[in-house]
């Protein structure tokens, strides 16, 4: 389960962008301090840019002998490089605002490093830096402060640590997010023109601390309250303003994880396939990861081997592309079903690879837990599990010393090559055909009229509204507005002066498929007319094409583009290209 993705005006989180022209530097000089940070947050993401921004910033802070607005350069400079950068310049701001008595400084210098060691995976480092930080908020009474620093420390606390110090810290933050002071330190400590988001901030913090609950309670097996949280959860999301398909999906995923723990598996199932469809547009791969994860211990508790094997080895595919985004727990969970899977298929070499999986994961767990709980000893699982892997070398050693075992094995690697073989061959004739096919269709992208998708209970909307929302999607089309990365079914149907409610059924009903299908098969048809058409864009990367499409990730485009065509984009562009030679 995603632990912490925290939206706050605090520090790391401006919002979604879209990229303008660069200003010259005659702009930057003649346009006023506010006006510097908000360009410095338009280019979110353009490190070489937002430099630019901030270093004239920093010029003219230096002219005008403005110290504060120093510190704030050096503060903006620690968010947009590496983490090792980031760390080198938060000391610089941190030896800059070191003796001052300041709401905001030197607090968050601190607040950036504990972030930037935890992306390190350097545990001690960052709970430490995240404590220092948390002394001087308390000291400064800055509760913004307080409360994003208690996130991470429960966070920490959770992942490596005692959980039930992290549920009671978890209600020490919920006490002062629900507290009368809470705004006005939110205020004192923003600068102005971030005052009239403060309801929206307010908000999204309260579901963050239900959010805290829910992983507390989960994690200490609590589960009666975690779905009374779960509930809150859906109460507080009808008021939220912004960031609600955010906090939608986080609740979609804590959802699937109760019904895994109360043996609900069905539930299960059906979450984790919704959220896999939901997580091709999100342009966050960790949902989907999180999906296969339960998807696969499902199918492990149900005894649907095949199922398991094929989404537990995904998910532990994308864990690594992820650069290993699932928590230990989660892990543990992970190795463990892979090993029975293992077991299942008689594989010793497998279980033993797993099992060394739980024995580094188990160590790294006892050295963070030791980090964070120095006072107390805790039983790991380390010794049990050698115990294990000894047994299973041992059995591995004993059949391997008769004979017959290494003449089973050469038969069945023959046999298995052979059929690889043939897999492979037959997999290339079928993605041949396919790609012919797919260069002889012709048919448009545009999605055809017909009757309705479903058999659900029909919302009444009248055909003048019909009419105008085809109007407006047939502009969509035309103007290819589907290639931009940030279209999703609430943004479009605002942009279309209508709801989300409409817009979806027209879709359903007019262009027989969901709006995430829509918007895929409008992508995916971009992309093969423009390969078949256009050499220069064969040319691209993969990653280059799925950018010009509207995909964050590369993964995310081959997987509509094979679902849609049967092939990968990687393979047609092969072979239109081995058609141009020929």
């Amino acid at each position: 389960m995603r632990i912490f993705y925290i939206i706050s005006a605090l520090i790391f989180t401006i919002g979604p962008i879209s990229h303008a022209q660069v200003p010259n530097d005659k702009y930057l000089e003649i346009v006023d301090y506010e006006e510097l940070l908000t360009l410095f947050n338009v280019y979110e993401g353009d490190s070489l840019v937002q430099k630019k921004i901030i270093d004239i910033y920093l010029s003219r802070a230096k002219e005008d002998n403005d110290t504060i607005k120093i510190a704030r350069s050096f503060d903006r400079l620690a968010r947009i490089f590496s983490s090792k950068k980031n760390i080198s310049y938060a000391d610089s701001l941190i030896d800059y605002t070191r003796d001052w008595k300041h709401i905001t400084y030197p607090a968050i210098g601190y607040i950036i490093q504990g972030y930037e060691f935890g992306v390190l995976g350097e545990i001690n480092e960052s709970y430490n830096k995240y404590l220092r930080a948390n002394q001087i908020a308390q000291l400064n009474q800055n509760l913004t402060q307080q409360v994003y620093i208690l996130d991470r420390l429960i966070f920490l606390k959770v992942a490596f640590g005692d959980k039930e110090k992290a549920l009671k810290m978890q209600e020490d933050r919920d006490f002062i997010v629900n507290s009368k002071m809470f705004e006005k330190s939110y205020a004192a400590s923003s600068r102005i023109g971030v005052n009239d988001q403060i309801s929206s901030f307010i908000t999204e913090q309260k579901i963050l601390s239900v959010e805290g609950f829910i992983l507390c309670h989960l994690a200490l097996k609590n589960y009666e309250k975690a779905f009374l949280y779960l509930s809150k959860h859906d109460e507080l999301l009808m008021n939220l303003d912004r960031n609600k398909e955010d906090a939608f999906i986080w609740g979609m995923d804590a959802k699937m994880e109760f019904h895994y723990y109360n043996k609900n598996y069905e539930a299960v199932l059906e979450s984790a396939l919704e959220l896999e469809e939901l997580s091709v547009n999100y342009g966050d791969d960790y949902y989907l990861l999180n999906s296969y994860l339960f998807h696969g211990l499902t199918s492990v508790s149900q005894n649907n081997w095949l199922e398991a094997k094929k989404y537990l080895t995904q998910a532990e595919e994308l864990d690594l592309i992820n650069n290993n985004r699932f928590m230990p727990e989660s892990k543990v969970l992970l190795f463990e079903a892979l090993k029975r899977v293992s077991e299942h298929e008689n594989d010793p070499e497998g279980q033993i690879y797993y099992l060394d999986k739980l024995i580094e994961l188990d160590n790294l767990r006892l050295e963070n837990y030791i980090a964070l709980e120095p006072q107390f000893i805790r039983t790991f699982e380390t010794p049990r599990l050698i115990k294990s892997k000894e047994d299973i070398i041992k059995a591995l050693q004993l059949r391997n010393t008769r004979s017959y075992v290494v003449i089973g094995i050469s038969v069945f690697l023959f046999l298995f090559f052979s059929a690889l073989s043939y897999y492979f061959f037959r997999q290339k004739v079928t993605y041949r055909r396919r790609f012919e096919k797919l260069m002889k269709d012709d048919n448009s992208h545009r999605a055809n009229n017909s009757k309705s998708l479903n058999n659900e209970a029909p919302i009444i909307i009248s055909n003048d509204i019909v009419t105008d929302i085809l109007k407006r999607l047939k502009r969509f089309e035309d103007n290819e507005d589907f290639l931009k990365d940030n279209v999703t079914l609430i943004a479009l149907a605002k942009k279309m002066h209508t709801n989300s409610s409409y817009l979806s059924r027209v879709v359903n009903s007019h262009k027989l498929k969901s709006f995430s299908q829509y918007l895929n098969d409008l992508r995916v048809q971009y992309a093969v007319s423009k390969i078949k058409s256009d050499h220069v864009f064969r040319r691209y990367t993969v990653e280059a094409i799925a950018s010009e499409c509207g995909y964050n990730t590369a993964a995310s485009f081959s997987r509509s583009f094979y679902k849609k065509t049967g092939i990968y984009p990687s393979f047609m562009i092969a072979e239109v290209n081995k058609q141009g030679e020929n």
